[in-house]
């Protein structure tokens, strides 16, 4: 989530959708976001939440994600926040593959990210 309204220019744009993961879904033009836009949703089930928000603050890397360390996207970074929301404790590990694509799908159409995979 945006934590502070940030004018993306043309050329920013560009430079963000030139590094491979998550790019923004407008891929030319300039771009407003305002504080509490949603930039990013995803999951993770086969590795640990620590590991899969490292990916995404790295620059590094082949996975999808957003790489806001990247000379390309480190503009942002200061204007990002992130939020987990584990899920039950009393939910079997073996059905976090049916539930979390659930979830990500209904936050996809809520909150409608500015960048990243749409989920179907």
């Amino acid at each position: 989530m945006m934590k502070a309204d940030y004018s993306v220019s043309s050329e920013q744009t560009r430079k963000w959708c030139d590094v491979k993961g998550a790019g923004f879904k407008k891929l030319c033009g300039a771009i407003e976001l305002h504080k509490g836009d949603c930039l990013y949703v995803g999951g993770c089930v086969s590795e640990s939440l620590y590991t899969r928000i490292s990916q995404h603050v790295s620059s590094e890397g082949e996975f999808t994600a957003l790489k806001l360390s990247h000379p390309n996207r480190d503009f942002l970074k200061p204007y990002v926040i992130g939020y987990a929301f584990p899920i039950d404790k009393g939910i079997k590990k073996e059905y976090y593959q049916y539930i979390i694509p659930q979830i990500e799908k209904r936050l996809h159409a809520k909150f409608e990210p500015v960048a990243g995979s749409k989920r179907v």
